[in-house]
């Protein structure tokens, strides 16, 4: 996919550095008037508001040439104060400025403006992807905006490790895990990276799993007291239920969705390890679908396409795996090709068309490997991660998908590697602190990644945007 836009400016390419789009809140009744600027800023009820990009000698520049007024006449009077021009048309107006444009050095590059009839201001607002239609499928094109560090939300409320993150509505989630004690702690990060502190789970445990179906983030087994089966449902206002419990109480299982269904799968518990899913559907009713091929626990788990993945896992106390679970949105269990190398406590997450896990702990040492599904469930292998390591976290933010912390030869990590929908590696800004056993999601614009331990406990929260 293309990482730049161009456009045609007297038969030469010029690149665009940025992209909008005006948005009206309770717009009605757009009618089409004229042409203006890039990006344009939506009007009030018969007002109208020029803001122009001026190409100056191949950089782009941003030139106002006016705010709000009342009326096309208004206009003309603010742009043409002695009077020479003599039509109140907004259209042949604006075209004339655009002629006379010369003084500012430069060609303004130009877009489509509207009046709004109903009383409502738009918004100017980044164009982060765009597509085209290719035999009837949306394809991405282009993604604007460069991944960066964006520094540390608020800490979460307990320092812990060995927690599990998702997101719901408008809020990223952190359940569970471990300090001295399990914990029963949930930490919510809006949009704005504001925190609070939903209703607890029912119980406090260590190493569960947690994904997203339809209106609901749940959180599934882990440890506590013993083995647990617990589920807590939090829905898009953060109120908890409790569902069905799990068929078999575990630990160390794996969750991710597919369709309207959150699927977990595999783990550990006092019989060994787990071959167990369990699905919810978006009313959080439990069903069985048939087994994982392989009984594991520390698997990874993703959705490509119409298929949930569960990728690798430890099989017993000295091996591990490379077998590929895949659940399609009727549940029916297919084993597509295998991970190139067998591995265990490895990442996993998904990027435009391309399922991946990353890294691991393999039979030779820690594991660089990545491997990509597409939604045919063809596997590739891309450049590898830059640092060998295992028990790293995985998230995706604006068509990035990242891998950050673990562990590595060297010890605690900081390395965040970045994977872009064409699979293109780059390194970003480290994590502010070396750890694994951390917990990663996305809200909005930014990927948080929380917890982990150093040697100590953590509570930090490392957050990632697209500028």
């Amino acid at each position: 996919m293309a990482k730049k836009a161009y456009i045609g400016v007297d038969g030469v390419a010029r690149k665009v550095k940025k992209g909008y789009i005006g948005i009206g809140k309770n717009v009605y009744g757009p009618e089409l008037l004229s042409t203006a600027g890039m990006p344009f800023m939506a009007l009030a009820n018969k007002y109208y508001a020029t803001h122009y990009h001026v190409d100056q000698d191949g950089g782009f520049a941003t030139l106002e040439l006016d705010t709000l007024v009342s009326s096309p006449a208004d206009i003309i009077g603010k742009w043409w104060p002695d009077g020479s021009f003599g039509s109140d048309s907004v259209e042949t107006m604006i075209t004339s400025r655009i002629r006379t444009a010369v003084s500012y050095s430069g060609l303004i590059i130009h877009t489509e403006a509207y009046e709004i009839t109903e009383q409502t201001v738009g918004i100017a607002r980044k164009i982060r992807k765009a597509y085209v239609g290719v035999g009837g499928v949306a394809r991405p094109c282009w993604s604007g905006g460069e991944l960066v560090y964006y520094g540390t939300a608020t800490a979460l409320s307990v320092a812990r490790q060995h927690l599990a993150a998702t997101s719901v509505g408008n809020y990223a989630l952190f359940g569970g895990g471990e300090t001295t004690n399990n914990s029963n702690v949930i930490d919510a990060y809006d949009a704005s990276l504001t925190r609070t502190n939903p209703t607890t789970l029912s119980a406090a445990r260590t190493q569960p799993a947690g994904t997203a179906a339809g209106d609901y983030a749940l959180f599934a087994g882990g440890y506590g007291s013993n083995y647990s089966s617990g589920v807590d449902a939090y829905d898009v206002s953060l109120t908890r239920t409790n569902p069905t419990a799990l068929s078999a109480a575990r630990t160390q299982l794996a969750g991710t969705a597919a369709g309207d269904y959150a699927l977990f799968a595999g783990g550990y518990n006092s019989r060994g390890f787990s071959a167990v899913v369990d699905a919810y559907d978006a009313s959080l009713t439990r069903t069985n679908p048939t087994v994982l091929s392989t009984a594991r626990c520390d698997l990874a788990a993703t959705s490509v396409g119409n298929y949930a993945l569960f990728g690798g896992g430890q099989i017993s106390s000295s091996s591990s795996s490379a077998v590929v679970d895949a659940y399609d949105t009727g549940l029916t269990r297919t084993t597509p090709t295998g991970l190139s190398t067998t591995r265990y406590q490895l990442a996993a997450t998904t990027v435009e068309d391309y399922a991946l896990f990353a890294g691991g702990n393999a039979s030779g040492g820690y594991s660089t490997v990545v491997d990509a599904y597409d939604a045919s469930l063809t596997r590739t292998t891309p450049t590898a991660l830059s640092e060998a390591r295992y028990r790293p976290a995985a998230t995706t933010v604006e068509g990035y998908a990242l891998f950050a912390g673990g562990f590595s030869s060297g010890g605690y990590s900081t390395v965040v590697d970045a994977y872009d929908a064409s699979l293109t590696r780059t390194t970003p800004t480290a994590l502010g602190e070396a750890r694994d056993q951390l917990a990663g999601t996305t809200v909005g614009n930014f990927a948080l990644f929380a917890g982990g331990y150093t040697g100590s406990f953590s509570n930090r929260v490392d957050v990632y945007m697209v500028s």
